[in-house]
């Protein structure tokens, strides 16, 4: 008798040892890392099913005014399919990105018409002095010869600051006005704009 109490003791000591308590009606562990929740799980968040990239990606809408053409949604799609983003994360990176993007070429197209801007003011033959008469004689070329949709397009793009533009623009615009009056009297023959180009053998 005395054996089988000091088998029992033994044993306990053990189970003890190793941080386990087993329930009288079984060998079920019941540590306090092992018991079960109510509901039957150890942990108390509800299992959820990893979510990745969709077998195939709804069309992401990216950021007003940002012109994303085939090649570059194409490759958006890759990306976030290499990164495993589910849609809606993919949606969220994709209006982030392509504002700052549109952002980002904005201020770029700012910063290069004020530097062409300032070259031109800066030209020796055409700035200076001279700035006015060859802005004058520039814009005496548009409305010879251009319509009004380039008219407007020119007059806001940062390619109106160009200085070799203008300089284009202010030669046409010289030749206009001596086609006009030649030996103080208006000339017979108005010349078409690839003469004022290249000359008469244009």
């Amino acid at each position: 008798m005395m054996s089988d109490d000091s088998n029992i003791d033994e044993g306990s000591e053990q189970q003890n040892e190793e941080g386990i308590v087993e329930e009288q009606n079984g060998n079920e562990k019941s540590s306090l890392l092992g018991q079960k929740n109510d509901d039957g799980n150890l942990s108390d968040e509800k299992a959820q099913e990893p979510q990745g990239a969709p077998e195939k990606y709804e069309p992401f809408a990216f950021a007003d005014g940002f012109q994303a053409d085939d090649e570059f949604r194409t490759a958006f799609e890759e990306a976030a399919r290499e990164a495993n983003m589910p849609q809606d994360a993919a949606g969220k990176v994709a209006q982030k990105l392509s504002g700052a993007m549109s952002g980002l070429a904005a201020r770029q197209a700012r910063s290069l018409g004020s530097k062409w801007s300032e070259e031109f003011k800066a030209d020796k033959e055409f700035g200076g002095d001279n700035l006015n008469e060859s802005l004058s004689l520039a814009k005496k070329a548009i409305s010879a010869y251009a319509d009004e949709a380039f008219v407007k397009e020119i007059g806001g793009s940062v390619f109106g600051n160009h200085p070799g533009f203008i300089k284009f623009l202010a030669k046409v615009g010289k030749g206009i006005s001596e086609d006009k009056f030649v030996g103080g009297s208006p000339s017979k023959e108005k010349k078409s704009f690839a003469q004022q180009i290249y000359g008469d053998g244009g």
